[in-house]
């Protein structure tokens, strides 16, 4: 992985002991203090790195059809609304114990410790990289959207996803139907009331001659 050292894999990762540890003194109120991700915000942010992925996956499978992804993509949904909720309260209570205000952190990059611990860039160019490719991204989705057929084309890739649920879509799709024939029905009613008076008109004509 790229980018400065308190975010690459291997500072995810933290023994047992160490998490128990840092779970201890939550408890007692005590611990040491991070300069890069401590054991619970280390392992939240690995899973939802790997719930995101899962998600993806299960929500291209069902917007290919594939109905059976769906309870999954459900269950993973809700787990990873659980970890997020999670992280956040780790993010509030770690702020509150340390008195330092991470989640201001996280923009502007600095934080209070060790000088040893701090790191020589922020890498802003790699940062405006991926800036630019993931709006790229978001926008080549937004421009293949298809609204008449709630789907979208995904970039490079060229793989065609319907949204939403499968029922949906489908119930959307037989309204439509429903009122495409309803008005073909109307129109065809209109022509016939049409040709009648046409007929009718030409009744009281010939009457008249």
């Amino acid at each position: 992985m790229v980018g400065p050292k308190h975010v690459r894999l291997k500072t995810f990762i933290f023994s047992p002991q160490k998490v128990i540890e840092y779970f201890k003194g939550i408890l007692r109120g005590s611990g040491p203090k991070y300069v890069g991700h401590n054991p619970g915000s280390a392992y939240a942010s690995l899973a939802m790195f790997v719930l995101i992925i899962l998600l993806a996956i299960t929500g291209v499978m069902i917007g290919l059809g594939n109905e059976s992804a769906e309870d999954l993509h459900e269950f993973l949904a809700y787990i990873m609304l659980f970890v997020v909720l999670a992280h956040i309260s780790g993010v509030v209570l770690y702020s509150l114990r340390h008195k330092e205000n991470i989640a201001a952190s996280m923009i502007h990059g600095k934080k209070t410790g060790d000088e040893k611990e701090g790191i020589s860039s922020s890498h802003p160019l790699t940062a405006l990289v991926f800036l630019i490719l993931t709006g790229g991204w978001a926008l080549g989705l937004i421009a293949n959207y298809n609204p008449a057929t709630v789907s979208t084309r995904l970039p490079l890739l060229g793989t065609q996803i319907h949204l939403g649920e499968i029922e949906e879509k489908e119930h959307q799709f037989e309204e439509r139907n429903r009122e495409e024939l309803e008005k073909d029905y109307y129109d065809e009613d209109d022509e016939h009331y049409d040709d009648e008076d046409h007929d009718i008109h030409e009744e009281e004509h010939e009457d008249d001659d």
